[in-house]
């Protein structure tokens, strides 16, 4: 849902899942910053985002979300394509820092093209071994 012709904003998945138990949403980083058209980029950002789920889905959300992850490339469209980490202006590293900060558990999927080189990447920032 990274282009911004299709639903996929914050407020309208959680409006999808609102009253229904056992229902809940992934929340795609790199997606909202396509959709942005890179101006979610930043840690405020990404911790207001982690505030209104908290403030709409409550503490347990945070506490079993299902997030992707990966660097992406996007036009006035949204998203294009996704691209390995370090190849992106996507700062995922700020993502991770507040993601440690809430104490936010679940799990990560990362859609690099890079698969397994990011996803060790995700996890040595994540452990701070890198």
């Amino acid at each position: 849902m990274g282009k911004v012709s299709e639903m996929g904003t914050i407020q309208e998945l959680v409006h999808v899942v609102d009253g229904i138990e056992y229902a809940s949403i992934a929340i795609d980083f790199a997606h909202i910053y396509a959709r942005s058209s890179g101006s979610i980029n930043h840690e405020e950002a990404f911790s207001a985002i982690l505030d209104y789920l908290e403030t709409k889905l409550g503490n347990d959300f945070l506490r079993n979300m299902h997030i992707h992850l990966s660097g992406i490339i996007y036009g006035s469209n949204g998203e294009r394509r996704h691209v390995p980490l370090l190849s992106s202006s996507f700062n995922w590293r700020s993502v991770l820092r507040v993601i440690k900060e809430y104490r936010v558990k679940g799990v990560i999927i990362c859609e690099s093209p890079l698969l397994e080189y990011d996803a060790l990447l995700i996890k040595g920032v994540l452990e701070g071994s890198l």
